[in-house]
């Protein structure tokens, strides 16, 4: 066989055929905020030397992970369209911690949670829809 009729042969078995459209487009998952289950609860108080008045406030978490919006193949209908692999999104992560100022014979607890600046934690698969060659 010659190099143009194996070439001619090879694209004619590996193309796609209308059989491998799937008829499905990637479907969207909206972004979303998790909080780590450990934490403290922060509380609104004075302490001067051990004695504290006040109380507690709202739960602070040691992290708060952000998901961005991104795309994902769940077998949502879309003729003549494939759900493909479209590369990876980051994940942020933020450390928190309640709001406190003072020492040891004097601090003030605010009641609040604040967390640092996001950081990189990671990434997250994305898809996309692309339409099918010969239309399926």
């Amino acid at each position: 066989m010659t190099m143009h009729a194996t070439l001619l042969w090879a694209c004619l078995v590996l193309a796609p055929s209308p059989q491998d459209c799937p008829h499905e487009q990637a479907s969207l998952v909206k972004a979303r905020t998790l909080s780590s289950a450990s934490g403290v609860f922060c509380r609104r108080a004075v302490t001067l030397f051990g004695t504290q008045v006040g109380g507690t406030s709202g739960f602070c978490p040691k992290a708060k992970f952000f998901f961005p919006e991104h795309y994902r193949c769940l077998g949502e209908a879309a003729p003549h369209h494939r759900c493909v692999p479209a590369g990876f999104l980051p994940v942020l992560v933020q450390f928190c911690r309640c709001v406190e100022i003072g020492g040891q014979a004097f601090e003030i607890e605010f009641g609040a949670c604040r967390c640092d600046a996001p950081l990189n934690a990671g990434a997250i698969h994305t898809d996309a829809t692309e339409s099918c060659q010969g239309g399926g």
